[in-house]
């Protein structure tokens, strides 16, 4: 009976440390206004390019950063019109091109000599835009810019 009990105990006890370790994934946002973009991208964990070329009226307005388990994972930063209708959404993050949504419809595109992708969903009218450089995957979304315009701001990126 006591080995019955001691091994009962133990089950539960190893149970339990197994369950107390087990961990939700944790996503944390650091939200940064438009003048504190410049703040932001000296807080990242990693070094980021911004375009050089914004069309005419819009002008960066915040960042999001996206941090995950302690780990800088992406920033997002907003560029956008005075009445925030027109604009773009730039992304540099972590990852790969083999990440991108395949609810797109990807084509390549040469960008500064490299091979991007842009592209379309069939049920959106915002236009993408994807490339790597340095190890780092940047993106332009757009749903009002043309595909010369966004090819013109990924081209800025130094």
């Amino acid at each position: 009976m006591k080995k019955y009990v001691l091994l009962v105990f133990l089950t539960l006890l190893v149970g339990s440390i197994i369950f107390l370790n087990e961990k939700e994934v944790e996503w944390e946002l650091k939200v940064y206004d438009q003048n504190e973009v410049e703040s932001a991208l000296e807080d990242l964990q990693f070094k980021v390019k911004v375009p050089t070329y914004i069309p005419n009226g819009i002008t960066m307005r915040g960042a999001v950063i996206y941090v995950l388990e302690r780990e800088h994972r992406s920033i997002e930063i907003r560029y956008l019109n005075e009445d925030n209708a027109d604009g773009l959404i730039f992304d540099a993050s972590l990852g790969t091109l083999e990440s991108l949504p395949e609810n797109i419809q990807w084509e390549p595109i040469s960008l500064n000599g490299q091979v991007g992708y842009i592209g379309h969903a069939d049920d959106m009218v915002e236009l993408f835009l994807a490339w790597m450089d340095n190890g780092i995957m940047y993106q332009i979304t757009s749903y009002t810019l043309s595909e010369e315009e966004l090819v013109r701001i990924a081209n800025s990126v130094p």
